[in-house]
């Protein structure tokens, strides 16, 4: 679809086709999100979304535009696959920055992180903007627009008071599931109607991202770059020297493993892998701050001392998996390990996308470093880690922390049927509650089935 207007009407109030692709998507948000947790319904949105914003888009949608919007859409999925909240609120929040991303034209790193939070600084101008669109309404006469703006605050103070009446007085509330048999549960008006609203300014907001944009960002010039050879060698080559040094100290750990920490005096899994962990992979991250320094104030010939430094931060990440590693083998997999392992792992992908840039500098470094996060994160949904955790857990026995196991999501269910009584009835809790269509999920489908073949039994029973 060619421009549906020209950029100076877009910026004053959005075209009719955006107003009510806006509010039609919010009111179906407001439909579908407040049924229960998150799962088809919320891909649907997400797709049909995407839809129109393709279709309003006044440019080819291609690139790196494309490829961070096709990431998006595979994060989105993960709502109708996993069960778990801390892995579907990791998933969405990069959803929404990815899509965020892709509406603008964003070219070098301030482009790129301006981007990802552009829809959500832009969401007053988004919201003012949409309801600029309301004063152009004119669907059958001059009058239409009074009508369509009074009719919507009565819907809205309906939505708020009705509820509120017939939760407070039985007949009342007779009466109204008389009157609207077709609205399943009014308590949750108020909650639909303030997704619809947050749901319509949003789709709005990114629709004024993407029909007007604003200006490329650009971080300013250096004032003084670091020309003399002392200034940027010295620090560079002494910091070379440090994890050159650490490194040759930690290499009977990488080549070790279990029998360096066991035979180490006073040295057990927990105060050697916890305590270095967190620093080795601050170590890594302050390696990355510190070679976009140089890129920025050291001249060029600089890279070779950043090359080495880049490589040497790869085994001290390499050395931190390690240290992870040994201690999930002592104690098990948690959330907390497997995100940090994830993590760690991302900033090695990091380090080789600086080493690769050091050979070809261009613009789709920080694109890259952006899609990488994406892929890390699809590669930890893919994984199921809920279910990795109870598997780790089951192998241990008798030592598995039954506590902790309970808390796990639907993901892990199969796995923890394997459990042996009472443990298995003291892990698994009966969280698979029937939800609408809306929320229908490929996890809790599983643990469903798994659970109709083998219900809950045993002394925990009583307890939930």
């Amino acid at each position: 679809m060619t421009a549906v207007t020209t950029t100076a009407v877009v910026r004053a109030h959005a075209p009719r086709p955006a107003a009510l692709g806006a509010f039609g998507l919010g009111a179906a948000s407001g439909l579908v999100i407040p049924n229960g947790p998150p799962g088809v319904g919320l891909v649907l949105l997400g797709l049909i979304g995407a839809a129109v914003l393709w279709r309003l888009s006044p440019v080819p949608v291609r690139g790196w535009r494309a490829v961070h919007a096709v990431l998006a859409l595979l994060l989105l999925t993960a709502t109708a696959v996993r069960a778990a909240d801390w892995v579907v609120a990791l998933d969405l929040a990069m959803a929404l920055g990815l899509g965020s991303l892709a509406l603008t034209s964003a070219a070098g790193w301030a482009g790129v992180l301006r981007g990802l939070v552009e829809v959500g600084v832009a969401l007053p101008r988004g919201a003012a903007w949409l309801m600029r669109s309301l004063r152009t309404v004119r669907l059958m006469h001059a009058e239409a627009g009074p009508w369509l703006r009074g009719g919507a605050l009565t819907a809205l103070l309906l939505a708020v008071f009705v509820p509120l009446l017939a939760s407070a007085d039985a007949a009342f509330s007779r009466l109204v599931g008389v009157l609207l048999p077709s609205v399943p549960d009014l308590g949750l008006l108020p909650a639909r109607v303030i997704v619809a609203g947050i749901a319509s300014t949003g789709v709005a907001t990114g629709m004024l991202v993407l029909l007007a944009p604003r200006a490329a960002p650009s971080f300013p010039a250096p004032g003084r770059r670091l020309v003399r050879r002392s200034e940027w060698l010295l620090p560079l080559a002494a910091l070379d020297a440090v994890l050159a040094t650490f490194l040759a100290v930690q290499a009977t750990v990488l080549f070790g493993g279990d029998r360096h920490v066991l035979d180490a005096a006073g040295v057990t899994y927990a105060s050697y892998a916890r305590e270095g962990f967190g620093q080795l992979v601050a170590v890594t991250t302050l390696v990355l701050v510190v070679v976009a320094a140089a890129v920025r104030w050291a001249p060029r010939s600089a890279r070779p001392a950043l090359a080495v430094l880049c490589a040497l931060a790869l085994v001290v990440d390499a050395s931190a998996l390690m240290r992870l590693r040994l201690y999930a083998d002592a104690y098990g997999l948690t959330r907390l390990r497997i995100t940090a392992t994830s993590f760690a792992g991302w900033l090695g992908m990091v380090l080789v996308v600086v080493l690769v840039a050091g050979l070809r500098p261009g613009r789709w470094v920080p694109h890259t470093v952006v899609a990488t996060a994406a892929l890390v994160l699809l590669g930890l949904t893919a994984a199921n880690p809920d279910a990795l955790i109870a598997r780790s857990a089951v192998k241990r026995g008798a030592d598995a922390d039954v506590a902790y196991l309970s808390g796990l999501s639907a993901d892990a269910v199969g796995e923890l049927d394997r459990l042996p009584e009472p443990a298995r009835s003291c892990a698994l809790r009966p969280s698979v509650r029937p939800h609408s269509w809306t929320s229908a999920n490929l996890g809790r489908a599983r643990a469903a089935v798994v659970l109709r073949a083998h219900p809950i039994t045993g002394e925990c029973r009583a307890v939930r």
